[in-house]
């Protein structure tokens, strides 16, 4: 390190105490960054487990309905909501990771398309083995109260029922028009 160099850092450091000591600049504990750094490990993983969830239940849906739907009633009934809370929560998460020294030195877009393809990855993955089938039986069977809503709102929503109706009556008439055999 030359002379220079010495000097810009004294001259840093001096600025800083100053700033210290005439309240501009406020020190906080090291117990603060650790707790921050924990929620936002602990955030991430919430998240990035509630969006994976959210996405491999919207291929759920689209796949038990299959192709049988036309465009109008698949853009009616579709969870469109749990699509926004989706992306809302990638947005979210790609924001933490970026601000974190993960991810900072990489371009913006890189972040955001990691994530993506993590969240698209296991939740095919999750299709893969069952999941939603499996856990949707557990729940209804179980009862368990806020999944068994939850499957029997938008699940059953885009999935005829046993007698070959579609789960949402009000759109019968559009399953009579169409010509579809359910």
């Amino acid at each position: 390190m030359n002379e220079q160099d010495q000097n810009n850092k004294d001259r840093q450091d001096d600025q800083l105490l100053n700033k210290i000591n005439s309240g501009e600049v406020k020190m906080r504990p090291r117990v603060y960054f650790v707790l921050r750094a924990a929620l936002a490990v602990v955030g991430t993983i919430f998240l990035l487990a509630v969006s994976i969830f959210l996405i491999s239940f919207l291929i759920f849906v689209v796949k038990g309905r299959g192709s049988g739907l036309n465009l109008h009633i698949f853009v009616s009934v579709f969870p469109w909501i749990l699509l926004g809370a989706a992306v809302l929560i990638v947005l979210a998460l790609s924001w933490i990771l970026y601000n974190y020294s993960l991810a900072y030195r990489n371009p913006l877009i890189y972040v955001p398309l990691a994530v993506i393809a993590l969240i698209i990855l296991i939740s095919v993955a999750m299709q893969l083995i069952s999941f939603h089938e499996r856990f949707e039986r557990f729940s209804v069977r179980r009862r368990v109260p806020v999944f068994e809503m939850f499957y029997r709102k938008h699940a059953r929503e885009m999935m005829p029922d046993m007698d070959g109706t579609p789960g949402r009556p009000d759109l019968n008439f559009f399953y009579r028009r169409s010509g579809l055999p359910f």
